[in-house]
């Protein structure tokens, strides 16, 4: 297909690409792939997403949707590139089918991927690889053996035991997107433990940079120690201002 543009199929149902993240490879498998002779590799996906009124679908949805093609997309150029063509080969648009109302006709859309694809390669251009991680992972952070169903009281104890020291040794992320997560309840724990403005919800995260506890942003706030860096000065300007604003509307804060 990459080649011989003459003889390349013109569709190929669930083809089969890999896919390298951080060094670590993992398969994808798209619905269609469709490629005209002498035309680009287009990819289709098909979901069985309800189109009210000819426009109207679940944006998170068809956002989750997307952002699966841009990793087909990703994929696909790698392959092509491997396989001796330019990322060229690779059409920059997709299509997404989806279904009419609550019917099974489809209707199919041609979404520019352009953003997307140009999003997912910088985030994984930022990604280490994941040999060099797992090197730099201190030595606590050991998974012992899975439990075996014969296990007895005293082994299921020390394993449990072993993997919370595991997973505490390693540097905890928490945020708001955490809500479905099964280590939920751990994060929140280890959040609340260590003080951090984690536990504030993302936007406070974000908003305090690397002030990454709350005594640390309330200090300054309050003016119990003075900024030295410029995310602590930018912590003190965006709260006076918010303060400010607060004093206005008749709310007064107690630092």
């Amino acid at each position: 297909m990459v080649n011989t543009a003459d003889s390349a199929l013109h569709l190929i149902r669930h083809p089969l690409l890999e896919f390298d993240l951080a060094g670590v490879t993992t398969h994808l498998e798209l619905d269609v792939l469709s490629c005209a002779s002498l035309g680009q590799l287009t990819p289709i996906e098909i979901k069985s997403l309800p189109l009210h009124h000819q426009t109207d679908a679940d944006p998170h949805k068809v956002g989750a949707a997307v952002r699966q093609i841009a990793v087909y997309m990703v994929a696909l150029r790698r392959l092509v590139i491997v396989s001796g063509g330019t990322r060229d080969q690779v059409a920059d648009q997709a299509l997404l089918v989806m279904t009419s109302g609550f019917s099974m006709r489809p209707e199919a859309f041609v979404v520019d991927m352009r953003p997307h694809v140009d999003h997912l390669e910088w985030v994984l251009a930022q990604q280490p690889n994941a040999g060099l991680v797992l090197a730099d992972l201190p030595r606590p952070a050991i998974l012992p053996s899975p439990m075996a169903p014969e296990a007895s009281p005293e082994e299921k104890l020390e394993i449990k035991a072993a993997t919370k020291e595991a997973v505490s040794a390693l540097p905890m992320h928490y945020g708001d997107g955490c809500a479905t997560c099964p280590m939920l309840a751990f994060c929140a724990k280890e959040a609340e433990l260590h003080d951090s403005v984690a536990q504030m919800g993302t936007q406070a995260a974000n908003a305090c940079g690397s002030v990454g506890t709350i005594s640390a942003a309330f200090d300054l706030i309050g003016g119990r120690r003075m900024p030295v860096s410029g995310a602590e000065r930018a912590v003190v300007a965006d709260f006076s201002r918010a303060s400010a604003a607060l004093a206005l509307a008749g709310v007064q804060l107690d630092h």
